[in-house]
């Protein structure tokens, strides 16, 4: 499935980033952030690892 958000603005603040946008009901902010992103759960890979 794909996702757009809508009315996406990114601004600069100091040293951090601001992100806005839209999202249609039923869809995570989340998700999209976790692709903006490198995350990586290191509490889950520890536990992978065990």
């Amino acid at each position: 499935m794909r996702l757009l958000p809508q009315q996406l603005t990114m601004q600069q603040q100091g040293e951090d980033m601001v992100l806005s946008f839209a999202l249609p009901a039923g869809c995570f902010a989340t998700s999209v952030l976790r692709e903006l992103v490198n995350y990586r759960d290191c509490g889950r890979q520890t536990a992978d690892m065990e």
